[in-house]
């Protein structure tokens, strides 16, 4: 859900990949996030806040 989401929204430019790569980018298994700040990079990545709303 989330993937169709992001590609609708951003014309197949960016999908859910693209929010799991910035994710891991910015982190590491020795590193514990709060789940709001994993949505937030992916959002942050992709463009628009599709994981945020499907989270709220």
């Amino acid at each position: 859900m989330a993937d169709v989401q992001i590609r609708e929204r951003t014309h197949n430019q960016k999908g859910l990949e693209d929010a799991l790569r910035a994710v891991l980018a910015d982190g590491n298994i020795q590193s514990e996030w709060p789940l709001e700040r994993a949505i937030a990079v992916g959002d942050k990545a992709t463009g628009v806040p599709v994981l945020h709303d499907l989270y709220k």
